[in-house]
C-alpha cells in the first residue's frame, strides 16, 4: 500500500505513472478483458491529505468494490469502432489528456468518496446470518 496526497498531484504520479496508465488502459480496453486494472482509494485523506492507495487488478463482475473506491483507466477511441475498440482507421493517439483526466478522477474521488468506519464489536454489519 502507498500513499498519496490529494493536495499533491505529483505524489499519486509516483505511484502511478504515464507507463502503468497506458498499459492497464490498454488492457482495459480490450473487449475480451475479465479483469480491469487501476488503482483502489483504501482511505479518505487525513487532515494533511493523505490516503491510502494501492494498484489492483478486479474482475469485471467485481469492478463496484466494497472496499475502497476502484478507479481503472481506458483511452477514448474515435471512429466508428464502440467504447475501448480500435479500428484500422483510427490513428495513433497522445493519450495524455486521458492521462491527465484519470488523475484528475483519483484526486476528486479521494477528496469526496465516503468510507464505512472500521467494524468493531457490536457493529450491525455483523449481525444476521452470514451463509454457511
Amino acid at each position: 500500500m502507498q500513499r498519496a496526497n490529494v493536495n499533491d498531484r505529483q505524489s499519486v504520479v509516483s505511484v502511478y505513472g504515464r507507463t502503468d496508465f497506458e498499459r492497464d488502459a490498454a488492457r482495459n480496453a480490450r473487449t475480451d478483458a475479465t479483469v480491469y486494472e487501476g488503482l483502489r482509494i483504501e482511505s479518505s485523506p487525513d487532515q494533511e491529505g493523505w490516503f491510502n492507495l494501492v494498484r489492483t487488478r478486479v474482475h469485471v463482475a467485481e469492478a463496484k468494490d466494497h472496499h475502497g473506491a476502484f478507479l481503472f483507466p481506458y483511452h477514448r477511441f474515435s471512429g466508428a469502432a464502440g467504447p475501448g475498440e480500435m479500428t484500422e482507421a483510427d490513428p495513433p493517439t497522445d493519450h495524455g489528456q486521458d492521462y491527465e483526466a484519470f488523475l484528475d478522477r483519483v484526486l476528486e474521488t479521494a477528496r469526496t468518496a465516503e468510507f464505512p468506519g472500521p467494524i468493531g464489536r457490536g457493529e450491525e454489519r455483523l449481525k444476521g446470518f452470514h451463509g454457511g
